[in-house]
């Protein structure tokens, strides 16, 4: 998965988060039953926004970092660099990764490569 696609999951993510809290605010003022496990849940869910925003936040800082290094490297025609993943990539064009998640943890810092998925 592309961080592109990662971002744009993280934020898809959020929205409905965002809705399930509505829905679940409005439950809560309509309902006659116990409703005593709604607010935990939306806690949760804050809890859960919070750390898919700060995601997003360094996926777009790794983004920018890597826009930067292309911007000032220029690679000689058919030469191998070495992406972030570790994989090469020909005239800096970057290989797909994987879309069926493998080898996919969450964001992390790593001292030698940034951050990755």
């Amino acid at each position: 998965m592309s961080l592109y696609q990662e971002v744009d999951r993280l934020e898809n993510s959020i929205k409905h988060l965002r809705r399930s809290n509505t829905e679940l605010k409005q439950h809560e003022l309509e309902s006659e039953e116990d409703t005593s496990w709604v607010e935990p849940t939306i806690a949760e869910n804050e809890q859960l926004i919070a750390k898919q925003t700060r995601q997003i936040e360094l996926v777009k800082l790794e983004l920018s970092g890597r826009q930067a290094v292309s911007n000032t490297a220029s690679p000689e025609p058919n030469q191998r660099l070495e992406g972030s993943n570790g994989e090469h990539r020909e005239n800096g064009v970057s290989h797909s990764e994987p879309i069926n998640g493998e080898g996919k943890t969450d964001v992390a810092a790593s001292s030698e490569n940034g951050f990755h998925l």
